[in-house]
């Protein structure tokens, strides 16, 4: 049971009356107040204007963006789409934000060879272009792009080996690569 603060309308007085009651008395004066009661009836679908919060969101994600904060500006964009699915902004910032790569994300690891090969040096390629070479027990690191990528490990003076094609999705992509020297100049490649 609770109680309704009412006014007196005929001295004033501020009264309590009881909310199971459709009536009451004024203690003071004796006036017969009369609880209304009111029924609000709605029919259709009700909309909520979150326009000032999706405009609040996407300038903090903007913000982030260009202090460099990619994570923190994800947050945003991905809030604003809980809200808008089909923003405009927000999904182009986020498609922006998984292609934009800003650390290292392939790390290429020579084991060292059983046998053969014992201090040979590997040549790699990447799509196409010479990158370095790795000796036995090192391991180099690449920043690649979004997209697919093809690394060819070889040894000078033996037959080429097939690429193997590594694929960045996007920024949260990172792949380990083992290379393993096998029988006469192959090279076995291990992808995590």
């Amino acid at each position: 049971m609770a109680f309704i603060a009412l006014k007196c309308p005929g001295c004033g007085a501020d009264i309590e009356l009881d909310n199971t009651r459709d009536f009451g008395f004024c203690s003071y004066c004796g006036t017969k107040i009369v609880q209304e009661k009111q029924v609000i009836e709605h029919r259709g679908s009700v909309s909520l204007d979150r326009s000032s919060e999706i405009k609040n969101l996407l300038l903090r994600g903007r913000e982030m963006l260009s202090a460099g904060r990619i994570a923190d500006a994800e947050v945003y964009y991905n809030r604003v789409l809980d809200l808008d699915v089909v923003n405009y902004e927000a999904r182009n910032a986020l498609h922006q934000i998984n292609s934009v790569v800003d650390a290292n994300n392939v790390t290429i690891e020579r084991l060292p060879s059983k046998l053969f090969f014992k201090g040979v040096k590997m040549h790699l390629k990447l799509n196409g272009e010479k990158i370095g070479v790795i000796n036995e027990g090192e391991s180099i690191n690449l920043k690649l792009p979004v997209g697919k990528h093809y690394i060819e490990p070889h040894f000078t003076a033996y037959k080429k080996n097939a690429p193997f094609e590594v694929v960045i999705n996007d920024h949260r992509t990172r792949a380990e690569i083992t290379l393993v020297a096998g029988l006469r100049g192959s090279v076995d490649v291990i992808i995590k």
